[in-house]
């Protein structure tokens, strides 16, 4: 009716009405890079794209004296290490040999497939290894694991003067006489507690390749971690027809259209039993702003009832051991079952 240009569709019609003659239309704009489209299925086709490139955000996180900085776009293992220096105010040879074995002195993760290394400096820094080795339980290990320790020393002997460096090893400085299995947070801070009242340096002692070496100093401890075959509750998981089409059952699967990567489906469940008063398929609750501040409040609470600190996209989840610590912390009681395709249920936890 403005330009007397015709379309064969009301689509194009109202499309070409907006773009050209509505001034108040500014286009359907990206919320990540701000570019702007005419039509939204433009804007889709780039918000797809923009999601793969966006650079990840990141939230540090205290472990062990290092600043480890989490990816919050989603959740990540690499290595990690401090970027302290070595010490080199002197020339004194305690010092030297520090230098010269830094690499192994310093704080350092090695996230490997079956096991993981978590290295922590003892000597120039306040450590609190039950804050570290929690924060490392919720934000990095992903299933059971068996542990054991082992200590890095330097050594002088007692005639010649010399001094040496004895690296932490799995296979020669061992603090247990075998693996410890951890099962939950409990097992791990009861774990520590036997670590701590331990005297290290006498505990190095009994490591010496013979008599004729001495202890001067214990430089670092190394936590060899063993990966099992049981995950954590709450994991990203398929969930199976026969249990997702089950009417008495409430599956947590997608967030909207997307489906959900991270490990907070217990705190979801717990969310809903607290908050929820729809029917199962009525549900919409998930959806809601209210219900992630609330799962994330949930997390919060769990985590910081421990001293520590994870984010959504590096919490881990939590293990079946775990379960008493949450029921007091939560007040609650939690069951768990396992459904069986021919309809049958069994108790795996009361």
């Amino acid at each position: 009716m403005i330009c007397n240009i015709e379309y064969s569709s009301k689509y194009s019609l109202k499309r070409h009405q907006n773009v050209r003659h509505n001034a108040s239309f500014s286009g359907f704009a990206c919320n990540k890079c701000d570019k702007k489209y005419t039509a939204k299925t433009s804007l889709l086709k780039h918000t797809r794209k923009c999601q793969a490139t966006q650079k990840p955000s990141t939230k540090s996180i205290q472990i062990g004296g290092m600043s480890r900085h989490v990816n919050t776009s989603e959740s990540t293992h690499q290595d990690q290490e401090e970027n302290e220096k070595p010490p080199s105010t002197t020339n004194h040879p305690l010092e030297s040999i520090i230098r010269s074995n830094w690499g192994a002195v310093k704080t350092y993760f090695k996230c490997r497939k079956v096991q993981d290394i978590f290295n922590f400096r003892l000597i120039n820094q306040k450590l609190d290894l039950k804050t570290s080795l929690t924060n490392i339980w919720l934000n990095k290990i992903q299933n059971q694991v068996k542990m054991n320790c082992s200590l890095g020393f330097i050594l002088q002997h007692r005639v010649t003067q010399e001094l040496r460096y004895f690296h932490s090893s799995i296979n020669n400085t061992q603090i247990f006489s075998s693996p410890v299995r951890i099962n939950s947070i409990e097992d791990l801070l009861s774990t520590l507690d036997d670590i701590l009242e331990l005297d290290l340096f006498e505990k190095a002692k009994l490591s010496r390749p013979d008599s004729s070496w001495g202890v001067v100093q214990v430089t670092n401890i190394s936590f060899y971690l063993a990966k099992t075959n049981f995950p954590k509750v709450g994991s990203p998981v398929s969930i199976p027809n026969y249990i997702r089409k089950k009417k008495c059952i409430h599956t947590v699967s997608y967030d909207g259209n997307q489906k959900l990567t991270d490990n907070l489906c217990f705190f979801r469940c717990l969310y809903l039993k607290q908050n929820c008063k729809h029917d199962n398929a009525r549900c919409v609750c998930l959806r809601k702003k209210s219900c992630k501040t609330g799962v994330l409040d949930l997390l919060n609470r769990y985590t910081t009832s421990m001293n520590a600190s994870a984010t959504p996209q590096s919490f881990t989840g939590v293990t079946l051991n775990d379960l008493p610590l949450i029921e007091r912390i939560f007040d609650i009681r939690v069951s768990v079952y396992r459904l069986e395709q021919d309809g049958r249920s069994r108790l795996v936890y009361h």
